[in-house]
């Protein structure tokens, strides 16, 4: 199965701890049994766990039941942390840098599921969303029942597997020592890891490129289903404890009264603390000497600004350890300051664009309520700018930096000075918006209200320049947009609901086709649209304010019916463009062809009358498209309909989430996801009418020509819902893996699926498309016949057949019913040089008129623009 990474787990034991060093007597530093939270609380913010760089939706929850070997529960237990898909917890350690200590935990794995469960240790991590390096990893798989000691650290050690034992409380123990290296490592530090007293790291080396230091312990559970508990953490200093360093350490500001709060928590645990005390020092300068046991300090009416607080431990003998935190409420400015650097130089902003430049300007202190837009991602505000605007209007504020980098925003209601402003809005991400990472927010403004806008970058790397938006705008947008195609005739029908703009303008693909309808419109039908693939935009113009918003719709339409073939292009073209090469197949058999971007899910009409076959061109990893559901309910329902099916995917049945489709494909279900062996490739007979098994040892060009194509290996199922005719009909030369399975359908349409690109298909690919026709039902469509040069369609060739042409040409006369018939000389148009050509043959020996010829009727063998409404002379 192909890895594709999901780099920020590399977990390993759970419960980093850690072990060596001679030193003074083992230290209890922390315990955890979960006793004292809430039964069905969530456990971020409790103790000292929170998510994962403090992202929602991947917290846990505290419980006093598990699951049993039954699948049901215990019944009341002890609490108990129960971690579900896709949780990620993380408990993290500041200031360990030096020692040796010892974690150990409890872990409860239920049988008969199918997750993957991790332990993780790193020596950086902050939870800035930056940063992060990887120590230790424990990987628990219910697909293997093993846990694996990956080697994250990728230094020396001896990383071994033993056997998960489920349905019970196994221990976990994981030993770190940070002052000493195995032998033979070129990094720092050295861990152990048991798992039920198996060790399975030994002499392991702690890093090689990140820090001297135990950071986070970080507990994940993938997306696959399953669940797994965890119990009873302790962490012990087992060496060098005599001076261990303070835990967590913040500081909180009143921005009325300037007051600091101080708190904090050591893993130094003995009687007093440390022995000579705790100093408090703030911008370098001592505010405060404390009891070695202290957790708490004021700082009463603290100056304005940045305020930058130390603490230090001293243990005696010189021995100290420190911490620091920083705050500030920005009542007052540096005394020199950079125009829009900090709140109280905030630049003012105008109604449209307000170009930026943050490079140089600096972190401002002000801090920010992530809650206000949870599920953003809101960063750092690194290299932060600041501006001031005023509402005209009681309507919608929009602030955006769409298309300029990765932003964050957030907007305050002015108060007395900039340490009484009020958060009102934020955001960091258009999380599925246009916009992508860069920000764009709208809020309710009042007119006369001055908002603060502060504008910074996610991470420490993201400055730059750009252009930010402020409107006021009349409505948010546009709810409810959907266009309608309608099969017989293309018209889309578009339709939204009611809305507060003045009036609106209709865009399609970025032209205006109608201006200044007027309030309270709430549809437009567009007439007789143009084959293909079109995005509308609704203009919604605010009158009073200047502004205007678009709200887009895209739609697929399908040629106002007439096509006996849609080729629907989900792949985007790496090394071989198999839609071209259908298409050109498809138009080299005279077949009427549609092209259409996008999945069968997203494109109106595939039932209609005209339509016989739909073919997929899903790609090759990474350039493919997988079948969504609405995909395959649309694949499902034009089969049952009577349309045949093609398609060409190298992951849809090995790899992507199956779908309808997958009912009525007839491949089997589970198949192995493949690999990069085909390049030869040997047909075979269905059985059932499609026989491709002359053709042998056929040359093929992979998609992916630097990387893998993951060919899935199709085998035919004799289950599926249409019956249970499916065949072989091509495979691997050597290895004889199936890659295409013809399916003869008991009802509606037949269907045809490879695992390979009819593009690479070194063969003749005319022939190859003609053949699958030939069981998609049937042959290509028969064109007009006729016979050429016998333009009066009289049914015979003679001087009046030149006359006709000239008159036709330059005297008003009528034109032929069957253009085909008058191109004398098969160039593909109608001029002088026909006539010319015909009287030739007749006359003066000239060559006689090509195919059909002027005896026999028959179809144009060449391919051109002239059409043949009617031949009467050829019935």
């Amino acid at each position: 199965m192909r890895k594709r990474s999901v780099v920020a787990l590399q977990v390993f034991g759970l419960f980093a701890a850690l072990l060596f060093t001679p030193g003074l007597q083992a230290q209890l530093l922390d315990f955890d049994d979960f006793e004292s939270y809430a039964v069905g609380s969530l456990i971020a913010g409790q103790g000292s766990w929170q998510t994962w760089d403090f992202v929602p939706g991947v917290d846990s929850t505290v419980e006093n039941t598990f699951l049993n070997t039954t699948g049901g529960t215990t019944g009341v237990q002890g609490n108990v942390l129960e971690l579900t898909p896709n949780d990620d917890i993380v408990r993290t350690f500041g200031g360990l840098t030096n020692g040796a200590f010892s974690f150990t935990s409890k872990t409860y794995i239920p049988s008969g599921q199918a997750g993957d469960y991790y332990f993780i240790l790193l020596n950086t991590y902050d939870g800035s969303g930056s940063g992060y390096n990887w120590s230790g990893q424990m990987h628990m798989s219910d697909a293997t029942q093993q846990v694996n000691s990956d080697n994250v650290a990728g230094g020396v050690g001896t990383y071994g597997v033993t056997n998960i034992i489920y349905d019970d409380w196994v221990e976990v123990r994981v030993e770190v020592d940070l002052d000493n290296s195995p032998a033979g490592g070129t990094g720092t530090g050295t861990v152990q890891a048991f798992y039920n007293d198996v060790q399975i790291i030994t002499d392991g080396e702690w890093t090689t490129t990140g820090q001297q230091a135990m950071q986070c312990l970080d507990l994940y559970n993938t997306g696959n289903p399953g669940v797994f508990y965890y119990d009873d953490v302790s962490i012990e200093c087992i060496g060098a404890c005599s001076c261990l360093p303070f835990d967590v350490f913040t500081a909180d500001i009143d921005c009325l009264t300037n007051d600091v709060t101080l708190n904090w928590t050591s893993f130094l645990n003995i009687p007093g603390g440390y022995q000579q005390g705790i100093q408090v020092l703030r911008n370098g300068v001592v505010v405060a000497d404390l009891a070695g046991d202290a957790l708490t300090y004021t700082d009463v009416a603290a100056p304005l600004g940045l305020l930058q607080y130390t603490l230090t431990g001293d243990c005696g003998g010189g021995e100290t350890t420190t911490a620091s935190a920083e705050v500030a409420c920005t009542g007052a400015c540096p005394p020199v300051g950079t125009p829009g650097d900090e709140c109280c130089d905030a630049l003012v902003a105008v109604s449209g664009a307000n170009a930026f430049d943050t490079t140089g300007y600096t972190d401002s202190p002000d801090p920010t309520d992530g809650t206000q837009c949870a599920g953003t991602f809101l960063g750092g505000f690194y290299q932060d700018g600041w501006w001031t605007y005023t509402a005209t209007t009681n309507s919608f504020l929009h602030v955006s930096t769409c298309n300029t980098m990765d932003t964050d925003l957030a907007v305050y209601e002015e108060g007395a000075n900039c340490g009484t402003k009020t958060q009102v809005a934020c955001n960091g991400d258009d999380i599925g918006g246009p916009c992508g990472v860069s920000s764009d927010l709208i809020m309710a403004c009042t007119a006369g209200t001055t908002y603060i806008i502060r504008l910074g970058g996610w991470a420490a790397a993201n400055f730059g320049t750009g252009d930010m938006i402020v409107e006021e705008l009349c409505d948010f947008g546009l709810s409810g947009l959907i266009g309608v195609v309608d099969c017989s005739n293309g018209d889309v029908a578009l339709s939204w609901n009611p809305a507060g703009f003045g009036n609106y303008d209709i865009l399609r693909d970025g032209v205006a086709i109608a201006t200044g309808l007027p309030f309270g419109t709430t549809n437009y039908d567009d007439l007789a649209v143009p084959p293909g693939p079109h995005t509308y935009g609704i203009v919604g113009n605010c009158t009073a304010q200047g502004t205007s918003v678009t709200t887009e719709v895209s739609v697929n339409v399908q040629g106002a019916g007439g096509f006996s073939d849609l080729i629907v292009v989900g792949e985007s073209v790496s090394g071989v463009d198999s839609a071209l090469a259908l298409q050109t197949a498809l138009q080299n058999a005279g077949i009427f062809v549609d092209v259409l971007p996008g999945g069968p899910g997203e494109i109106p009409c595939l039932t209609d009358d005209s339509l016989e076959r739909i073919w997929y061109m899903g790609g090759t990893y990474p350039n493919g498209r997988a079948l969504t559901i609405d995909d395959g309910v649309a694949l499902a329902v034009a089969q049952q309909a009577g349309k045949n099916i093609y398609v060409e995917s190298g992951d849809a049945w090995g790899f992507d989430p199956a779908t309808d489709f997958n009912n009525i494909d007839g491949v089997a279900d589970g198949i192995v996801d493949g690999d990069d062996t085909l390049l030869i490739m040997d047909g075979l007979d269905s059985g059932f009418g499609l026989d491709m098994s002359d053709l042998q040892d056929i040359g093929y060009t992979q998609d992916q020509a630097a990387g893998s194509d993951w060919t899935d290996q199709l085998i035919p199922s004799t289950t599926d819902a249409l019956g249970a005719n499916s065949a072989l009909i091509w495979q691997q030369d050597a290895l004889a893996y199936g890659i295409g399975i013809h399916y003869d359908t008991d009802n509606g349409g037949k269907v045809i699926c490879s695992s390979f690109e009819l593009g690479g298909f070194g063969g003749d690919q005319d022939d190859l498309v003609a053949r699958y026709i030939s069981v998609l039902g049937g042959a290509p469509p028969v064109g007009p016949i006729f016979k050429r040069g016998d333009c009066n369609a009289d049914g015979s060739f003679n001087i009046a057949d030149a006359i006709f042409m000239l008159a036709a040409l330059f005297s008003g006369g009528p034109a032929g019913t069957c253009q085909d018939a008058c191109d004398g000389n098969d160039d593909g148009s109608l001029n002088i040089a026909d006539a010319i050509y015909v009287l030739a043959a007749l006359f003066s020996g000239g060559p006689s008129p090509s195919a059909p010829g002027t005896t026999t009727c028959g179809e144009d063998p060449t391919t051109d623009t002239l059409d043949c409404a009617s031949f009467v002379a050829c019935p």
